[in-house]
């Protein structure tokens, strides 16, 4: 590529990271760096090296809680003239460490769709999860498949003190909301999603970033460094990371 990989990383880091569009990102890039790149240059970028950020995850896995939460937001799908924009779900698993597991974009907010998310975060971490809390949706009843497997609780922004261990575990959804608020910004600049296959690469990657890369502002430090993980990943030596990681 006639880019380097320093000029890639940076528009991908102001991309997911921030609440910009891809076009303020070119103008930011153009005035810090002194490079021309436009804005549909970078949003290739993301959709070329979401796969790669993936596969760290692979390699430096967090530290997954068997406490999950699973929540689902509304996202606007972009339109045309003749086919007007239709609303969209981002289905989301977040565990009690504030690791993001599993992400979904769906056109349905249904059953199958929560079934299928689980699926995934079951795949990603490769076990059960103790408990699992939902809000009161009746899309979760689905999940009474699995009875035995875990203790499924219903809670919103009302606090459960559930059994757990030695103690008694306070359980809610606002973790996993305050997450999607976080995401809320960046889906209002982004303008909507057109294609959600892209998205749900975007997501993910967006993912990793919050997991591995973006400090948590309570924690003072990263959701997967909090739950145990030992490691020195930066933006800094991601380029040499993400090499690695390539041919794994």
């Amino acid at each position: 590529m006639r880019f380097s990989p320093n000029v890639i990383l940076f528009a991908i880091r102001l991309y997911t990271e921030f609440y910009l569009s891809s076009n303020e990102c070119s103008i930011l890039i153009r005035d810090v760096l002194k490079v021309d790149v436009s804005g549909r240059a970078i949003l290739n970028w993301i959709q070329r090296f979401a796969p790669y950020f993936l596969r760290i995850t692979r390699v430096y896995r967090p530290r997954y809680s068997d406490i999950w939460y699973i929540d689902e937001m509304f996202i606007n799908r972009k339109g045309s003239k003749n086919r007007p924009g239709r609303q969209g779900y981002l289905f989301t698993v977040y565990d009690e460490n504030r690791n993001v597991i599993a992400t979904l974009l769906s056109d349905r907010r249904d059953s199958e769709s929560a079934i299928k998310v689980f699926k995934t975060a079951f795949k990603e971490t490769g076990f059960y999860p103790r408990i699992v809390s939902t809000d009161k949706c009746h899309i979760y009843d689905a999940l009474r498949r699995y009875k035995g497997k875990f203790r499924h609780v219903h809670a919103h922004f009302e606090t459960k003190f559930i059994p757990y261990e030695d103690g008694l575990l306070m359980i809610n959804q606002n973790r996993i909301e305050r997450y999607h608020a976080e995401i809320r910004p960046k889906e209002v600049r982004m303008r909507g999603i057109k294609n959600f296959e892209c998205g749900t690469r975007f997501f993910q990657l967006r993912g990793v970033v919050h997991n591995l890369l973006r400090k948590h502002q309570t924690l003072g430090c990263t959701p997967a460094e909090y739950s145990g993980l030992k490691l020195n990943i930066g933006w800094n030596n991601l380029a040499v990371i993400l090499e690695s990681c390539a041919v794994c």
